[in-house]
């Protein structure tokens, strides 16, 4: 693996270390390549919902809107 591939999961692992399911959504962003977008989800150009995610996921919906905002603003 990369080295530029390690720095990223750190990166991933350290901003949502307090924050378990909203790490497991960013980890399906990153592995699905799909792309956020004034606070929404896309893969390529279709909009993806929040509950669909988070249900693929496991997790609540909310977790999946903050981290989609906690990522804008960064």
């Amino acid at each position: 693996m990369p080295f530029i591939y390690i720095l990223m999961w750190k990166k991933l692992y350290s901003s949502f270390r307090k924050f378990p399911a909203q790490q497991k959504v960013a980890e399906l962003l990153l592995m699905y390549g799909l792309k956020v977008e004034k606070d929404k989800i896309f893969c390529g150009s279709i909009e993806l919902s929040f509950s669909k995610v988070a249900r693929a996921v496991g997790v609540d919906r909310r977790a999946v809107v903050s981290t989609v905002r906690n990522n804008m603003e960064k």
